[in-house]
């Protein structure tokens, strides 16, 4: 090997260029109304939202989508209450045959929780949920290394090495 130290060196460096991990590239989220893309399909869940956003590994974005998440669970928990009282008021009504029970105020309860928990869910949205998509897209958008990747490849009559950045 003595008469080939260059080889060694190639060699050498193949091997440490093919043991480094690739970066995988994130790609910016969009937002159609109220709805979120990623790559072309839809996000449906706000499960796979939080895995999409976990992966920029940026703490502001994280804490953003906690905030919004804390406040659709509010505003689920709120609506969850509002057709309660429909419910109870409902059952109010069958229940009274005529003997002059009234169930408005229940349903006007109701109705006003049911309202009240779709705007605590809006308002989450429109703040928390929006900013740590933009969050998000700000830092998948930014200057990232530059990455590279090494990969066996055929060439004419044997295998070579190609490199993509």
């Amino acid at each position: 090997m003595r008469k080939h130290p260059f080889l060694l060196a190639f060699v050498l460096l193949v091997f440490a260029a093919a043991a480094l991990p690739a970066q995988q590239t994130l790609t910016p989220l969009e937002i159609k109304g109220r709805k979120i893309f990623h790559e072309g399909a839809r996000v449906k869940s706000p499960k796979a939202l939080e895995q999409i956003i976990h992966q920029a590994k940026d703490a502001e974005a994280e804490q953003l989508l906690r905030e919004y998440k804390n406040m659709r669970t509010i505003g689920t928990v709120v609506m969850i209450g509002g057709l309660g009282l429909e419910t109870v008021a409902l059952m109010k009504q069958l229940n009274s045959n005529g003997d002059g029970g009234s169930a408005t105020g229940l349903l006007l309860g109701g109705a006003g929780l049911l309202l009240t928990g779709a705007i605590i869910q809006a308002v989450g949205w429109s703040g928390k949920g929006k900013a740590a998509v933009q969050r998000y897209n700000t830092v998948v958008g930014g200057g990232h290394p530059l990455s590279f990747r090494m990969q066996a490849a055929p060439q004419g009559l044997g295998i070579g090495l190609a490199m993509t950045f």
